[in-house]
């Protein structure tokens, strides 16, 4: 039976978990086997633009596209890739991001890392880098858990 890694996430993390009991939580969900020929990890780090809040936006009759560019948020993605669930020329992402408000992050790194240009363990590259040990002690403001088809 295939587990479901979006439920097995969510009952095992939310906002108030600490970022490493988060990174532990992924670390142990990529260890569940999915039916993949070309699979890989990344992460990614920045401050970009929320788009979750867009709809919000939306609703309001003065909404404009400065309003979200402006609406930057600080994001912590990590993300499990492998091939389309729906479409075998798709490919599908598990995603576990953690959102900072931007006031929050002293010294934001933007930094894109794929696990195969790494010569070191993913999780120990990122357990060391200067942002992960910078925000374990930085209160979580939303936690998104999710599966997308790219």
């Amino acid at each position: 039976m295939m587990v479901d890694m979006v439920e097995f996430l969510e009952e095992k993390i939310d906002k108030k978990s600490s970022l490493e009991e988060i990174l532990d939580a992924f670390e142990e969900v990529c260890e569940y086997p999915v039916d993949s020929q070309d699979e890989l990890k990344f992460w990614e780090t920045g401050e970009f633009p929320d788009y979750a809040e867009r709809t919000k936006s939306a609703l309001d009759e003065d909404f404009s596209l400065e309003d979200i560019l402006g609406n930057k948020k600080y994001f912590f993605d990590l993300v499990r890739q492998y091939d389309g669930e729906e479409d075998e020329d798709e490919y599908t992402q598990l995603h576990v991001t953690a959102v900072y408000l931007p006031e929050d992050v002293e010294d934001p790194a933007e930094e894109l890392v794929f696990e195969d240009t790494l010569d070191e363990d993913f999780f120990d590259y990122i357990r060391k880098s200067d942002i992960y040990k910078q925000l374990k002690e930085v209160p979580i403001y939303r936690l998104d858990i999710y599966k997308e088809e790219t």
